[in-house]
């Protein structure tokens, strides 16, 4: 070849950036029963009670090992 070279480089695309996009907040809320350690998640507080144990499913702590950002709510029974 002479001096007519190709220049095959990627130029980048707007928009984009290397790696793909940001990587999107879970919403859902994880829910433990306390009897035998089932999970369970849900995008909005629930009242659930475990078939195998007859236990209300509890809210899980946070990752941080704090406490749940809100309490659930019970039926006074």
């Amino acid at each position: 070849m002479g001096k007519d070279k190709i220049n095959a480089s990627r130029q980048p695309v707007e928009g984009t950036t290397k790696g793909g996009s940001k990587k999107s907040k879970n919403r859902s809320i994880k829910h433990v029963c306390p009897c035998c350690g089932t999970i369970i998640r849900a995008t909005r507080e629930v009242n659930v009670i475990c078939r195998d144990c007859g236990e209300p499913f509890k809210r899980a702590e946070n990752k941080e090992g704090g406490k749940p950002a809100g309490e659930l709510h019970r039926q006074a029974t």
